[in-house]
Order: structure tokens, then C-alpha cells, then sequence
């Protein structure tokens, strides 16, 4: 028990220290250890002493990551808005979203540094790479402390030396795949070696709806797989018990070395590492002890990966296993064959753990994720043999390698046969409280299923799963936990489904403002009249492209429209003339918008943040766009029209106070032109958004979403509903927890 409260200890210290700085983390370490040694009296002190060396050896890590060439800090800051060229050497994945790394130059001056490198370019960046290209160098400003520097790549190439023996070996690996399709030959390179690269986009998205990403990650069984077949061989030796395990030892760090030092392989890693030795040295271990001193040992040598959700993912998914499957499989053995039950059981309990982490990246619950899991998991084991096997005859033959891979690549074909039959089920995904609300109902959920899996005898035990059962029971029989279905009831925001367009809709003691009406006009009025919108108390048009303006007449059509606006900025373009006249003959008024316009829409006031005064500074409609904050008592929301990265800046320095919001409040962003490449990261990343809405056509030529913008989001771990995905979306804020539903039309 003890490895167990020290693990949460030292991840909540990590946390604390890494975000909040030292002084939060030392408040929160002594109030941990002090509630930890007052609950084991006897052991008290060996818990404090424990504690108070993490914590040294935390701070010290930390301390360590953090420095940067300080002479170098002045000619750093002027750089901060301005994109140049830049040479940076990859180093280590610390957290989801960044990497260590070291400056070599920006500009034309030579500098050398440590920097934190912002993955938000939906790249594979490589460790001991050189990224060179246009790059953008900002202060990073997480508990005011100016010295720590990110870099947001825009424009670059990735160089990487094919010197080292195992890039040259992934890279034949790579090479020498076969298999009946792109796909399933990419699932094997993911489950060897953890390599997507070759995996499509529309896989990878499919995979998260069935919560399968976890097929594509390193993971324990890949140690445990490369652990058994060393020992296989070895049997085979008449070699000494700490010979065997060294020459296992060295075959692991090896594998590691060829995967790339991925969270949830180090996990795996170094819990088979605290496994193999405690049984060398004839002493046993638990596997919970084991995944404790894993965690705590990683922890303190990578504090930022307590940040990371990949190795929350990881640790979560395997302390479910370890301690819910076992009771899981003893309820079910007697009820179905022992192999379906074995695998649901171990599926049940890596999803129960795993599911109020889940809820921070995704909205509501996969519904086919139980069955997916359990279909595919009895192919998994020979994917991943064949798979490594396939990676070693590399060395010797590319030949017989890409003929083992393509005997792996079978099982693989039908694991992506069944990914697309059953994301294509309707109700794939079921609605759960999104915010604080959602994740502490779905964590005591798992709480109270895993004392009643270690058989904890005890009221408290009882109470807990008495009242989430009675809170379950609640949610149901009022309709709260329910498939997704649209409009939701009393919707405050809807993103209506245009195709490669925008149209949103806000509603404020009935009254309803409409900001762009998508390309043509049948969507936008068909959308209106299922909701019944009879009368338009606003109708913003930002700018005068096509798919924001097109679709005007099915909006105007047997509607009243009160008040219309249009922006500042000059546009001379026959279709912008046309549209203006056409509004303001079916208005009552109109207005022109440019920043620090406001007014209200029932109890919501709205404010203009872009563009300035007739455009001024503007270079395109785009960038001439009105984008504009909303007010609500229960949200925020910010509608960013098509304003590209320039005028986002431009935003964020001549106003930046209209960026402030009541952090009380949730905050919904409507994403700018569709989810393009064309954003300002920091300007996000200041808002913080909960929910992101993208407006966007199915199939669009354009690439969009883009994977850079999508990567910024999750990044912050923002729920994320498109068009093009979920269909029209709608939204309503709860006033009394801060929290918002979401239910879609797709």
C-alpha cells in the first residue's frame, strides 16, 4: 500500500511543481505526506522520509530541465512575434505536446540553449533530429518564470542522420512491409515497433472512436513479448540466473532504443525492469508494488510526464487490469466460455480506469468500445510476434522480413475491417457530463468498482457505490446519460451542419443571432426550420466569401431579420456589394462592424474584436473578418470567423484585456476558417477553451481541419465536435456546475 500513496503522492507533487511552481507543490507534498503517515501510524516515518527524497530528487529534475543559456535570454525576447529561421536539435519528449530541445541558431546568429519545442504540427518528430525551417520563439510563461522559451514550428524540414544502427533498422523495417492494404501493413509497424507514420488519418480517427489507440502505442505486452522470447533462447543455455537476466536486461534496452523513448514503453519498461530484478534476487514483488516504483522512478527522472496523457493512459490502463480484471473474471467465468471471459475482463477494467482521463480529450463515452476491444484483442499477440520477429530478420534479409510481415499483416486486415464496421454503427459514441462533473462521476464510478473488486469491507466502500449507482439510476431515468441526440434541450449554441462552411446560432431569452449562413441556401434553411427560428435578432455576415455568405437567401426566407451587420473592412468585390444590399433590404437596421462594437442579445452581451476601424491594418477579407466575443452568464464564447494567424496577433496585441475571461466559466471557441493551419497557437492556448466547435465539409479539398490545429486543441485538452464528423452540433452551458452538454445530429 505504501509504493501506491507514494506513487499518487509523487504524481500530484510533479504536477504541482511543474505547473504551479515550488511553493504550490511543497504546500500540497506536506499536506499529502502528513495525511498519509497520520492513516499508517506505524510506517508514518518511513513514509515522510520517502516523501521528503522524491521530493528532493523531483525538484533537482526539474530544476534541471529548466535552465537555459542565460546570456542568451535578451536577444532571445526580441524574437518573440517574429517568424524566422531556426535550427533546433530534437533532445526527449518530456509531456504530451513538447520536447526538450536545443537551440543551434535563430536567424543569422549561432545561440545555443535549451528550449521547450511545441509539437503542435501533427508531425512524428524524431528524437536527435535537426528541425530547420521558419519557426516562431515566444516566451513561455507558466508560473511567470520568462526563461523557459517554446518554439511553434510553422514552416520546416525534419533531418536526421541515418547513422544510428537502429534508425537504419526501423527504417528497413519500414521499407520491407507487406500487406493486403496501406493500413493493415501500418498496424503492424504500430504494433512492432509503435510507428504511425504509415497509418492513415481516417484510421487513427476511426481507432479513437472504438478507444483502439492504444494498438499503435508500445506497451507492456510488447516488453513482455520481447522479455519472454529472450528467455526462450536462454532456457535453451546453461547460464547463471543474473546472466540471464542482464543478457534480458540488455535485449530490452535494446527494444527501446529501437522504439524511441515513448511514455507508456518506459512504463512498461522499467516495471519489467523492478519485476525481473526482484525475482533475480529471489524476492517477491507485487505487480501493483512494481507499477508504483515504475511510476515514481519515471517521475522523478521526467517530471513533465505528469503532465503527459499518454503516460496517465498507461499507468491507469494497467493498475485497472491489475486490480479489477481479476474480480471482473471470477463474476464472468461462470457466465460465458473462460477466454471471452479473460479478455472482456481485462478490456472492462483498462476502460473503466482509463475512462475519466478519456473524458479530458474526447466527448462522451465509446459505445462499441467493450465489444471492439474484445474482437480485436486475440489478434493483437500475433501481430505484435510476427511483427518484431519480422524486424529482426531485417538484419539479415529484407526478403524473408517483408514475408513474415505479410503473414502479420492478415490478422491485421481484420482488425481494420472491424474498425470500420463498427464506427460506422450508429450511436458509436454516448453523451456523458462534460467538465469537472463528468470526470468526477465517472471517477468514482471506477473508485467504487475497484473496492469492491479488492473486496474492501468497509461502510465507506458501500456508501460510495451505493450513491453511484443511485446517481446513475438519477442521470437515466431523467434522460441526462443518453445517446447523443440534437438539438439539446434548451440550446444556447448551435453549429448548424453547412458543409465547407460556417453557420452558428446563439439563443438568449429567445432571442437568436445567426453569424454566417454556409454557401448554399437549402442547409442553413433547413437547420432553421427544424428549429423553428422564425425570427433573426442578429445576422452577422463576417466577410464575404462564398461559404459564409452563399446560402443568405435560405436564411432571409420567410424570416424576419431585426438587425443585420456587416464588417468595417472594404470589400469591392461584386458578390460583397451584392449580399450588403440584399441584407439591408430585409432588415430593419444594419450595422458596420469594427473592434469595440457591443451590444446585447437578450441576457448575453457581445463584443467586436476584429476588425479595426474600415480594416485598418487588414490585408483580405479573411483577415478583415469580424470575429467577436459573447458574454453569457454560464460561457464564453468566442466566434473567430475566418482571422487568420496575422490578425489574431494583431488582435492579441492591440487588445488584449478583450481576451480576459472569467476562468469560472467554461469557454467555447468557434474555431477560425475551418480548423486551417492559418492560427495563432499562443492566442488558443491564452483562452484555454473546454469545447471547440469546427465548421467544415466532409471530404474537403482542403486538408481542413488541419492536423497542426487539431494537435494545438488537444493539446489543451479541448473537446473537440465538427461538422463533417458529428454533424450539427449543439450546446448548452449549466449554470449551477459550469459544465457543458453537447449533443450532435450525426
Amino acid at each position: 500500500m505504501i509504493p501506491v500513496l507514494l506513487a499518487f503522492n509523487t504524481w500530484a507533487f510533479a504536477f504541482s511543481l511543474v505547473n504551479w511552481g515550488f511553493g504550490s507543490a511543497i504546500s500540497l507534498h506536506l499536506a499529502c505526506m502528513a495525511l498519509f503517515a497520520l492513516s499508517n501510524r506505524k510506517r508514518g516515518r518511513l513514509i515522510i522520509l520517502s516523501g521528503v527524497a522524491i521530493s528532493l530528487l523531483l525538484s533537482a529534475a526539474v530544476s534541471a530541465s529548466l535552465l537555459v543559456a542565460t546570456s542568451d535570454s535578451g536577444q532571445l525576447s526580441e524574437h518573440s512575434f517574429e517568424v524566422v529561421n531556426a535550427q533546433v536539435l530534437l533532445d526527449s519528449k518530456i509531456s504530451r505536446g513538447f520536447w526538450q530541445a536545443e537551440l543551434v541558431s535563430l536567424g543569422s546568429k549561432k545561440m545555443h540553449g535549451n528550449v521547450l519545442l511545441a509539437d503542435q504540427t501533427g508531425h512524428d518528430f524524431k528524437q536527435g533530429c535537426l528541425l530547420v525551417g521558419k519557426m516562431r520563439l515566444v516566451p513561455f510563461q507558466s508560473n511567470d518564470r520568462p526563461w523557459l522559451l517554446k518554439l511553434a514550428p510553422a514552416n520546416f524540414s525534419q533531418k536526421c542522420s541515418d547513422d544510428s544502427p537502429f534508425v537504419s533498422l526501423r527504417n528497413k523495417f519500414l521499407k520491407s512491409l507487406r500487406g493486403p492494404s496501406q493500413d493493415s501493413k501500418a498496424l503492424v509497424a504500430g504494433l512492432a515497433v509503435g510507428d504511425t507514420s504509415l497509418l492513415s488519418d481516417q484510421t487513427k480517427a476511426q481507432m479513437k472512436i472504438l478507444s483502439l489507440t492504444h494498438l499503435t502505442a508500445v506497451s507492456g505486452a510488447n516488453c513482455a513479448i520481447v522479455l519472454g522470447l529472450v528467455f526462450l533462447c536462454l532456457s535453451k543455455l546453461s547460464l547463471r540466473r543474473w546472466l540471464r537476466t542482464s543478457l534480458s536486461i540488455g535485449a530490452l534496452i535494446l527494444y527501446l532504443q529501437l522504439v524511441g523513448p515513448q511514455p507508456s514503453v518506459l512504463r512498461a519498461a522499467f516495471m519489467s525492469l523492478t519485476i525481473l530484478l526482484m525475482i533475480t534476487a529471489g524476492r517477491a514483488v507485487g505487480a501493483m508494488t512494481a507499477l508504483s516504483w515504475a511510476t515514481i522512478l519515471l517521475l522523478c527522472l521526467n517530471p513533465f510526464f505528469s503532465g503527459d496523457f499518454g503516460f496517465a493512459l498507461s499507468v491507469a490502463a494497467t493498475g485497472g487490469i491489475l486490480v479489477v480484471s481479476p474480480w471482473f473474471y471470477k463474476w464472468l467465468r461462470f457466465r460465458i466460455p473462460g477466454w471471452l471471459a479473460a479478455v472482456l475482463a481485462v478490456s472492462a477494467a483498462a476502460q473503466i480506469w482509463c475512462a475519466p482521463i478519456l473524458l479530458q480529450l474526447q466527448g462522451g463515452i465509446p459505445t462499441y468500445a467493450l465489444l471492439a476491444n474484445a474482437l480485436v484483442e486475440p489478434l493483437v499477440a500475433p501481430i505484435t510476434v510476427l511483427g518484431i520477429l519480422a524486424c529482426i530478420l531485417c538484419i539479415v534479409s529484407p526478403l524473408l522480413a517483408g514475408m513474415v510481415s505479410w503473414l502479420a499483416s492478415i490478422p491485421a486486415f481484420l482488425i481494420i475491417g472491424i474498425v470500420r464496421k463498427l464506427q460506422a454503427l450508429p450511436f458509436a459514441t454516448l453523451w456523458w457530463p462534460s467538465g469537472v462533473m463528468g470526470i468526477v462521476l465517472m471517477a468514482a464510478l471506477a473508485l467504487s468498482l475497484s473496492l469492491r473488486a479488492l473486496n474492501v469491507k468497509v461502510a465507506l466502500a458501500k456508501n460510495l457505490a451505493t450513491a453511484c449507482v443511485l446517481a446513475l439510476i438519477f442521470v437515466a431515468s431523467f434522460g441526462f446519460f443518453r445517446s447523443t441526440g440534437w438539438p439539446i434541450k434548451d440550446w444556447q449554441i448551435i453549429n448548424c451542419d453547412v458543409g465547407q462552411g460556417d453557420a452558428l446560432l446563439i439563443r438568449s431569452n429567445e432571442q437568436v443571432a445567426l453569424v454566417d449562413v454556409g454557401r448554399d441556401p437549402k442547409p442553413i434553411d433547413d437547420c432553421l426550420t427544424h428549429l423553428g427560428v422564425t425570427t433573426i435578432n442578429l445576422l452577422v455576415l463576417t466577410h464575404f466569401d462564398a461559404d459564409h455568405v452563399g446560402g443568405l437567401s435560405g436564411a432571409l426566407d420567410r424570416r424576419h431579420v431585426i438587425t443585420g451587420m456587416v464588417t468595417d473592412y472594404p470589400d469591392n468585390r461584386s458578390q460583397a456589394l451584392a449580399m450588403t444590399e440584399e441584407l439591408r433590404r430585409s432588415s430593419d437596421r444594419m450595422l458596420t462592424a469594427f473592434a469595440g462594437l457591443h451590444g446585447f442579445l437578450g441576457s448575453i452581451s457581445w463584443l467586436v474584436l476584429q476588425p479595426e476601424l474600415h480594416g485598418s491594418g487588414s490585408d483580405d477579407p479573411n483577415d478583415g473578418s469580424i470575429c467577436m466575443r459573447w458574454n453569457a452568464a454560464d460561457f464564453t464564447l468566442f466566434t473567430m470567423a475566418d482571422l487568420g494567424e496575422k490578425g489574431q496577433m494583431r488582435l492579441a496585441q492591440l487588445h488584449p484585456g478583450w481576451l480576459n475571461v472569467n476562468r469560472r466559466l467554461p469557454v467555447v471557441l468557434k474555431v477560425s476558417h475551418h480548423g486551417s493551419a492559418d492560427q495563432y497557437p499562443e492566442l488558443i492556448e491564452a483562452l484555454k477553451p473546454q469545447l471547440a466547435l469546427i465548421s467544415v465539409g466532409r471530404g474537403n479539398p482542403y486538408g481542413h481541419p488541419t492536423r497542426a490545429t487539431l494537435k494545438i486543441l488537444s493539446n489543451l485538452g479541448t473537446d473537440i465536435f465538427r461538422t463533417d464528423n458529428d454533424g450539427p452540433i449543439s450546446v448548452n452551458a449549466e449554470s449551477s456546475s459550469h459544465t457543458l452538454s453537447v449533443a450532435t445530429g450525426d
